[in-house]
């Protein structure tokens, strides 16, 4: 959490990207090479993400009155998410993580419980904290390249 945008410009993630070299760039979006970037543990991110959404799979939850139906993982994966969580297995062979930072000078300083779409074959689970997005893919073909990178950093 020290790494999202905090207030009075202060984001460390973003800051630390673009301190790093970039794999690509266009108009819309910068893409970093997650384990060059000195000072972010891959291993932490991609624990992290994967952690908030199995526990948003697990149960409903309530917040401020409002109610927030737990999000679907599939069994299998389920299962397997939850032997990489306590250390006895690891992160499913059709799984990838993207980390997406804020490249808004002034990110909105939201939060919002996960949420889940289908993209083709895939379900893309998101998770956003300030400046930052998260998202697990999981399952059917995934694009390109996205299992073998397993997490991207890009600014957008």
């Amino acid at each position: 959490m020290r790494h999202c945008y905090r207030e009075y410009g202060r984001f460390r993630l973003r800051d630390l990207l673009r301190q790093s070299v970039q794999l690509h760039s266009d108009k819309d979006f910068t893409i970093y090479n997650a384990s060059s970037v000195p000072g972010v543990s891959i291993e932490k991110l991609v624990y992290f993400c994967v952690s908030v959404f199995w526990r948003a799979s697990v149960c409903d939850w309530e917040s401020s009155g409002e109610k927030y139906h737990a999000i679907g993982l599939g069994t299998k994966y389920q299962e397997q998410i939850r032997e990489y969580l306590v250390r006895v297995g690891e992160l499913p062979q059709a799984a990838s993580v993207s980390v997406l930072a804020s490249a808004l000078k002034t990110p909105t300083l939201v939060f919002n419980f996960p949420d889940t779409t289908r993209v083709d074959s895939r379900h893309c689970h998101s998770l956003h904290i300030p400046g930052i997005t998260f998202q697990l893919s999981l399952g059917g073909q995934p694009e390109p390249g996205s299992i073998e990178s397993c997490i991207s950093l890009a600014i957008s």
